[in-house]
């Protein structure tokens, strides 16, 4: 009975230290992987900002969207600043023409956002509206940062800034297209208009809510001590 147990504690060990690997996402912008493609001017890093010269097509490569979560500042705004998140295998440019989901921000108050796909371009776009207006104050290119966030939520994706949905009026259809253009790894693209945007990225502080996989260790750690702790609570029972 000892050894049956014992080997039952050891297989509920294994199980936790394989659901914690598994579990494991790259979530952080990186500019700097051999994968998002980057030249030399394209950013400049510092302090784990990146400065990004949009005219150099900046993109960073993520396993998934799915718990993306960074902050973007547009520091020199000639009328707006572009962002793009797109399939990899689709990617074919970082500016208005280019594939993808995009968010065109500045200029006006809120967010104009278009979903072109494989055949289309500025001029011929699937999904194309304007969100996020009607809330006092939402320019999001005042020289401060905002958060922007993506997430799978009942089988459809949203797109928050600062908190707020910005994917509204979608519907079931719609979903389904931005969904055959962003799914998977993806990069996420930054791009300008024609007198040149700058713009400044970096991830999010880690707080209880972030996606990013803590080190294995520390994933592993509660996973061992709910199991032991089981285990010596079974065990003083079955000493009495």
């Amino acid at each position: 009975m000892k050894k049956t147990f014992i080997t039952a504690l050891a297989a509920a060990v294994l199980a936790a230290l394989l659901a914690a690997t598994a579990s494991a996402k790259t979530y952080v912008l990186d500019f700097t992987s051999e994968k998002s493609g980057n030249v030399t001017e394209a950013y400049a890093e510092e302090n784990g900002e990146f400065r990004l010269s949009a005219g150099k097509s900046p993109k960073a490569a993520v396993s998934t969207l799915d718990g993306l979560e960074f902050q973007f500042r547009i520091d020199e705004a000639a009328d707006w600043g572009l962002i793009t998140v797109v399939t990899q295998s689709k990617y074919n440019e970082t500016g208005l023409n280019g594939r993808g989901l995009k968010f065109r921000i500045g200029g006006e108050k809120g967010v104009e956002i278009s979903l072109i796909k494989d055949g289309g371009d500025w001029n011929n776009k699937a999904i194309n509206t304007r969100t996020l207006f009607d809330v006092e104050n939402n320019t999001f290119d005042d020289g401060k940062y905002h958060t922007m966030s993506f997430s799978l939520v009942n089988g459809n994706w949203s797109a928050k800034i600062d908190g707020q949905e910005s994917l509204l009026g979608i519907t079931g259809e719609q979903y389904a297209e931005i969904a055959s253009m962003i799914s998977g790894e993806a990069f996420v693209c930054f791009g300008d208009n024609a007198n040149g945007t700058f713009m400044t990225v970096k991830s999010s502080e880690v707080t209880e809510n972030d996606p990013t996989p803590p080190d294995t260790g520390d994933a592993v750690i509660p996973a061992i001590i709910v199991t032991v702790t089981a285990a010596a609570v079974v065990i003083g029972k079955k000493r009495r």
